[in-house]
């Protein structure tokens, strides 16, 4: 809840900030836009650290994430090899972006297909979530601030990988 006014300071600030004439009442409300998204941004790590240990998920929790993503009606598959042991972090890190995609998924691309894969080699382990097209239009919401891709880039870096996103000519999208 605190998150949901905490975001709506900063859309209404920066609405103030581009529809405002004078120079004084843009530059106070585009302060006041960067202290909220600064708020957010200490109460989302607070919160990831309160969330941090047996509720985590990690890297062996993803088949699980999908068979529920399935049961709950998402066109889902998984192709995932026998991945080595991972740090907890980079297990966790995987997990939360996985789970965010099939959130986007279900948000932006309803009813589209969805395929998880995850493999390694000697040198790299590889995620990568594809979903689309649909022909269902994806549910209007309030919240298209792009949090959820900024996050996943976030866990990407902090567990020492990288993210790449991208929508393609046919209509897919790719993390």
């Amino acid at each position: 809840a605190v998150g949901h006014h905490a975001t709506l300071i900063a859309v209404e600030a920066a609405a103030l900030a581009a529809t405002a004439k004078e120079p004084e009442t843009k530059v106070a409300a585009q302060r006041i836009r960067s202290q909220a998204k600064a708020s957010l941004a200490e109460m989302r790590a607070a919160l990831g650290l309160a969330n941090e240990g047996e509720n985590a998920g990690d890297l062996t929790d993803v088949p699980a994430l999908v068979t529920r993503a399935r049961e709950s009606g998402m066109p889902i598959s998984l192709d995932m090899d026998d991945v080595p042991a991972v740090r907890p972090t980079v297990g966790q890190a995987i997990f939360r972006i996985v789970r965010e995609a099939l959130t986007n998924a279900a948000k932006h691309a309803p009813g589209a297909p969805v395929h998880v894969m995850v493999s390694a080699t000697e040198s790299e382990l590889a995620v990568t979530i594809r979903s689309g097209p649909t022909s269902t239009p994806p549910t209007p919401t309030s919240d298209s601030g792009r949090q959820g891709l900024t996050g996943m880039a976030d866990r990407a870096t902090a567990a020492g990988g990288h993210l790449d996103v991208a929508r393609g000519a046919d209509g897919m999208f790719t993390v």
